[in-house]
């Protein structure tokens, strides 16, 4: 674990999981997984990091047998097209906007037909 992976632990009792590829960083919420923050290095991006992600995220809610995953893209975000299409072409769905975010959900058995 990087020392920024630390820092977040202690600070916000977020927990981040890196590779050579990038990182997700998630919280436990309620009967859901919440997915705080994703990052794939540019060089591997289209790559099919953002799928694995998401099956090692649907395998740690059903170990804590949380029943999703969801997460917020804000509108603002110089990248938040491309973040909202990766998510729907992994089976991700919106299900609800206020403000400047767009909340997405996706439920952990669909995961499996990713």
């Amino acid at each position: 674990m990087s020392l920024y992976a630390d820092y977040i632990k202690e600070t916000k009792d977020h927990t981040v999981v890196e590779d050579e590829d990038g990182f997700y960083e998630y919280s436990l919420k309620n009967e859901c997984l919440y997915l705080e923050n994703i990052y794939v290095k540019p060089s591997v991006r289209g790559f099919r990091v953002v799928k694995r992600y998401i099956r090692e995220l649907g395998q740690i809610a059903e170990e804590y047998d949380l029943l999703c995953i969801t997460g917020v893209v804000n509108v603002e975000h110089h990248n938040a097209n491309n973040i909202l299409m990766l998510y729907l072409k992994n089976n991700v769905s919106v299900v609800g906007a206020a403000d400047n975010n767009i909340y997405v959900s996706i439920n952990t058995h669909d995961i499996k037909d990713l």
